[in-house]
């Protein structure tokens, strides 16, 4: 399993040169499209035919990018960024991005539209906000050479709706809108805390039972690793998976048992951690998800930020469901770390969003999302609102979806849990919106 948590990045580039041509037009120009590829960077190139337009791949700073092509451009395009993987994961980009659509169909339907779709692989997996955004806005670059765009959207969900702020805080000239769907818009100092917080409190509330996460319960390094050492490195996707069923599966007993007896052992540790974190509800797909993100992640998220990047040195714990003593001693006994200055600084840097960017921004998030809370619009909109620039956001915010939790039998809240619909109504939304 790769564990993309679907990280929507999408950048809209029209396509000068090429508008409202046939097919015997593109096919015209494979050549002269072969050499301005090679001659602005790219390598490996290679163009090839699919049905109603063509695919051009290959690598830009060793990066691989992909684009597909329609028969009749309407002189826009869409380039996808992909999301978060686990440490380990490939770093590639599939054959046919219509087919792997990452982005949850917003690719095939702006390809429908007329539109270019592209993206590019970063430079790493695991936490990627800076290569992400390098990668995608050195793929845009190529694009604008190759193809001559006149105007650019970017869209992005999860750690990708964080790239998205990137850009268009650093790089507003370059897009016209932008779409950030079930995105970290707020910034790491937020999201990773609430990550970190509810291994320390499930660690905390577990110790001793069955219901206790494998490995090292320093919630400053990794509990297990999602890379297999050199003599097994052959398993790869495999490993990958039993290692996050490694950690899923204490979890789900720890749900299965409340679910059979709501006074049980387990159903008083769900309530306590529920109300200590404050940040994720007592549903299963709301703690695997965090969990797993922390506890197969945190030696890659450290070794990215450059150290601890989360301090909770002070911070107080508080369930309700516990006596004045039992929060003392909860306070006095759960997992502390220091954050290291560097670490903070670097995690401001990529990204905590300014909310100062002239872009217009659609946010389209569910009203509940078991990895990245709604909070992360609550945040932003305040930010946008103080800095006076409130009128260039717009929320969308849609229902809950259920889905089945990856790897089990169960089903839960859905991380970018969108239909069809919503993805088309929230795309047409932002392109009315800028045109008018």
């Amino acid at each position: 399993m790769s564990f993309r948590i679907n990280l929507y990045f999408f950048v809209v580039i029209s396509v000068a040169g090429l508008s409202a041509c046939t097919h015997a037009n593109v096919e015209s120009n494979e050549s002269s499209l072969v050499k301005r590829s090679e001659t602005n960077g790219a390598s490996n190139v290679i163009l090839s035919n699919i049905d109603g337009g063509m695919i051009l791949e290959g690598k830009i700073h060793g990066n691989q990018f992909i684009a597909a092509i329609p028969t009749k451009w309407n002189r826009d395009a869409l380039l996808f960024a992909h999301g978060y993987s686990l440490p380990g994961t490939p770093v590639d980009v599939p054959k046919n991005p219509l087919v792997a659509d990452l982005s949850g169909g917003l690719m095939k339907l702006a390809y429908d539209q007329g539109f270019t779709v592209a993206y590019s692989a970063y430079n790493k997996a695991g936490m990627g906000v800076e290569t992400g955004a390098a990668s995608t806005l050195a793929l845009k670059k190529f694009l604008d050479e190759v193809l001559q765009p006149e105007r650019t959207f970017v869209s992005g969900g999860s750690m990708g709706g964080n790239v998205v702020m990137a850009l268009i805080d650093e790089h507003p000239d370059e897009f016209a809108g932008a779409l950030a769907a079930c995105g970290v818009v707020d910034g790491w100092e937020y999201q990773l805390g609430a990550l970190i917080d509810i291994r320390a409190i499930y660690n905390y509330f577990t110790k001793g039972t069955e219901f206790e996460l494998p490995g090292n319960k320093d919630i400053r390094i990794s509990a297990i690793s999602p890379e297999p050492p050199n003599w097994l490195s052959f398993t790869g996707g495999l490993w990958r998976y039993a290692q996050l069923r490694r950690i899923s599966r204490p979890i789900e007993a720890l749900f299965e048992e409340a679910e059979v007896d709501k006074h049980s052992k387990a159903a008083n540790i769900l309530r306590n951690i529920e109300s200590a974190s404050n940040q994720f509800p007592a549903e299963m797909s709301s703690f695997i998800s965090p969990l797993a993100t922390v506890s197969l992640g945190m030696d890659d998220i450290v070794t990215t930020f450059g150290g601890m990047p989360y301090n909770n040195t002070e911070k107080v714990y508080k369930s309700e469901h516990l006596s004045d003593l039992q929060n003392n001693e909860l306070n006095q006994s759960i997992a502390r770390t220091i954050a290291d200055s560097s670490a903070v600084a670097y995690q401001t840097r990529w990204h905590k969003s300014t909310g100062r960017s002239p872009v217009k921004l659609l946010v389209l998030h569910n009203s509940i999302d078991p990895l990245v809370p709604y909070k992360n619009v609550k945040n932003l909109s305040a930010r946008m609102q103080a800095e006076g620039n409130f009128h260039n956001l717009r929320v969308m915010e849609v229902p809950t979806k259920y889905s089945k939790i990856f790897g089990t039998s169960h089903s839960g809240y859905s991380h970018c849990g969108f239909t069809n619909e919503e993805i088309e109504e929230a795309w047409s939304l932002l392109i009315k919106w800028v045109e008018r």
